[in-house]
């Protein structure tokens, strides 16, 4: 391999990872279609199940093509949103994407699946198969994340593409103290500070982060926001302790040698 075929070929293993890696967008849920265009009462009884006609320019967005619905009463009205997935994927079918809703999605069998804590795989087959818009989407996404939250999980997502939009959600809803904690005790006090940062612009409150190694801000969140003062105080004390020791143990280590 030459090193202008070795450069292309890391550009594209680069533009590849980008994709794998690129969060599901947080949108809010897609609002109920309910557009009705005509009724012409001379149709009805022509025909006994509804015709679906569809718009089939390819290069058209899926959101935005122009499906409707005739009804055997006569109406004219725009797919609803069940229609319209199933259009679109009957005629520009999206890989791996089923018509039908996976049992995997079902409560008993997604309850199973996060007993497992198989929660990278029950969002990244959220991703496939529903859009982020999509109500069920923002369903398992939301129970997922909420066990995930109740169940200290959360290193099962790091460094995955979800750990963004599980941490969006958990800032959404005031719910953050349960990953601090996590944070806290792992020693990953720059993170700390980022997520009340996120919290602060979030949820309209400030938060000083002058240093990403400070605990100011994370003291002025434990006195003003949390719920879990007392189990946040105490990793707090528990991380402060930790930084002693090692500086103690440094300082030692240098002593033994006549560097101090």
């Amino acid at each position: 391999m030459t090193d202008e075929q070795l450069k292309e070929t890391l550009e594209e293993a680069k533009e590849r990872a980008e994709d794998i890696l690129q969060m599901p967008p947080v949108v809010q849920v897609r609002n109920v279609i309910d557009r009705v265009y005509i009724n012409d009462p001379a149709l009805k009884g022509l025909e006994s199940t509804n015709t679906v006609f569809t718009d089939v320019t390819f290069g058209v967005k899926d959101q935005d093509r122009l499906i409707v619905v005739r009804e055997p009463n006569g109406v004219l009205r725009d797919a609803n949103w069940d229609e319209r997935d199933r259009m679109n994927q009957v005629y520009f079918p999206k890989p791996n994407r089923k018509l039908k809703v996976p049992k995997m999605f079902q409560d008993d069998y997604l309850q199973d699946l996060l007993k497992r804590k198989e929660y990278e795989f029950v969002l990244n087959m959220a991703s496939l198969h529903f859009d982020p818009d999509h109500p069920d989407y923002q369903r398992v996404t939301s129970i997922t994340y909420q066990h995930i939250n109740d169940n200290n999980g959360f290193n099962m997502l790091r460094s995955t593409r979800h750990f963004g939009p599980l941490t969006f959600y958990l800032v959404w809803f005031k719910n953050v103290d349960n990953l601090l904690l996590e944070l806290i005790e792992t020693a990953r006090i720059d993170e700390v500070n980022h997520l009340l940062q996120l919290y602060g612009k979030v949820n309209e409150c400030q938060f000083n982060v002058s240093d990403l190694q400070s605990l100011d801000s994370l003291s002025e969140y434990i006195t003003n926001v949390s719920n879990k003062k007392g189990s946040l105080e105490l990793a707090v004390q528990a991380y402060k302790d930790l930084i002693r020791q090692r500086k103690q143990l440094e300082d030692g280590i240098q002593a033994a040698h006549g560097l101090i």
